[in-house]
């Protein structure tokens, strides 16, 4: 009679030890030792009010947004729209929801966005049984130009002494004023 030469891991307490599950759950965000040294949205916060979720805002468009001709309350709606803007493809919230957002009726929202729209800086896209969308690219073509012009202006010339910035005197209906940085809007 031939002997069975495999052996159960039931009946065999010398084979191999059943593996525990590893304990995969995380400390909560506020006991994770972070450098604080690190520029992360936690450190600039807290932990847990970044795991709430954060937007990010470029730093051209926070200096700069006076110079474009945007009001503060709508340079706070561009805010909000980017808070919906998680990839390259432009925002669609509904003006409602904006409005519940920013704390303001959805009549003042509507006008936010007309005024961006006059001066060139957003274009709504109105779409039939959805909310419009939000297209952005005028605003970032105008930061662009401003990031070029600041870039342009450090250019040194062949006695190694400073060039004066090479402001545009123009952009867009902004009209520039580069001896005081200022800027004001021209109605055509």
């Amino acid at each position: 009679m031939a002997k069975n030469n495999q052996s159960s891991d039931s009946k065999n307490p010398q084979s191999s030890p059943k593996k525990e599950p590893l304990n995969v759950t995380k400390p909560p965000a506020s006991s994770i030792a972070v450098d604080p040294t690190l520029r992360t949205i936690g450190n600039r916060w807290t932990p847990r009010l970044a795991a709430d979720g954060w937007t990010p805002i470029s730093n051209l468009f926070l200096k700069n947004y006076p110079r474009l001709g945007i009001r503060p309350v709508e340079a706070l709606f561009i805010v909000h729209l980017m808070s919906f803007k998680w990839n390259n493809k432009a925002p669609f919230p509904r003006y409602t929801l904006l409005a519940e957002n920013m704390g303001v009726t959805p009549t003042a929202v509507r006008s936010y966005a007309r005024s961006l729209e006059r001066k060139g800086l957003l274009v709504r896209r109105a779409r039939i049984g959805s909310s419009s969308r939000f297209l952005l690219q005028p605003l970032f073509d105008k930061l662009h130009t401003l990031l070029d012009s600041r870039h342009s202006s450090s250019t040194i010339a062949p006695n190694d002494t400073k060039v004066a910035p090479a402001v545009p005197k123009q952009l867009g209906k902004i009209k520039f004023f580069p001896a005081s940085g200022t800027a004001t809007t021209r109605k055509t």
